[in-house]
């Protein structure tokens, strides 16, 4: 799956999509801890872009999401993503 329609997004795990631009040209580590609501975890999805996902989700019990999961190329029986995530470019993260 091609992770550039959904750049600058939180795919949220009720699978709604919202837009999430950063306030200057890189997201700041208050941006990233609200968009997944906690400790990051930062996955690669393709050549040129991130998944940040909550580092904790799994621990919390936060819900299963399925697009995320997708996206990063998981097999669900054997890991996948929980939570909201966020989907950026690489150069959005310093």
């Amino acid at each position: 799956m091609n992770p550039k329609p959904y750049e600058r997004k939180i795919l949220k795990a009720d699978g709604t999509i919202v837009d999430y631009p950063p306030a200057g040209k890189q997201y700041t580590l208050e941006e990233l801890q609200q968009a997944v609501g906690g400790y990051i975890e930062i996955v690669h999805v393709g050549r040129s872009h991130l998944m940040v996902v909550n580092e904790e989700g799994k621990l919390t019990g936060l819900p299963f999401n399925p697009l995320a999961t997708e996206l990063y190329g998981a097999d669900p029986s054997w890991d996948h993503i929980v939570g909201d995530a966020l989907v950026c470019r690489d150069g959005d993260i310093d």
